[in-house]
């Protein structure tokens, strides 16, 4: 599995890409770390489709976090959370507005964006330092992903 994953994204590690053949084995560590961590209890549920994108970025937080997290990618699951009743999502705790959704199992509580579900994740493992240029670097980075993939994805899969 781990070299059909290698050979899947080395194509995106070119002489101008952004990214490295380090980032992919990064990845390939993330996949390998949640073999190795599906007997623990789940920390995280992820409700994400099938694909990698957006959900990716959340799964290797977790997994880079020390935590361990199951993934849903089933759409009906999926449409049932994005399409509830607005109030009654907000009586369950639930403001959600489109995948990926995260449910904190040990906050009891709810997160999509994927910048606001990587803090959380990041500020509740104390991945982020105190030192607010670090902060602030981590910050940048964040975004920097959510623009790559803006881009990769062509806005999200608007234009595909």
């Amino acid at each position: 599995m781990d070299s059909l994953w290698k050979n899947s994204l080395m194509f995106l590690a070119t002489p101008n890409s952004i990214v490295s053949p380090q980032s992919i084995e990064s990845v390939l560590s993330c996949v390998s770390r949640k073999r190795e961590m599906s007997e623990m209890a789940i920390d995280f549920t992820v409700y994400y489709w099938p694909i990698a994108f957006r959900g990716m970025f959340v799964e290797c937080t977790i997994l880079q976090a020390g935590k361990t997290f199951e993934r849903v990618k089933d759409g009906a699951a999926i449409n049932t959370l994005r399409n509830k009743d607005l109030a009654q999502s907000a009586a369950e705790g639930r403001f959600l507005m489109a995948p990926p959704f995260v449910r904190d199992h040990k906050m009891d509580m709810w997160l999509s964006q994927t910048p606001a579900i990587l803090l959380h994740i990041a500020e509740r493992s104390s991945l982020i330092p105190s030192d607010l240029r670090l902060k602030a670097k981590i910050h940048k980075l964040m975004f920097d992903c959510d623009d790559v993939l803006q881009d990769f994805t062509r806005n999200n899969g608007a234009r595909m």
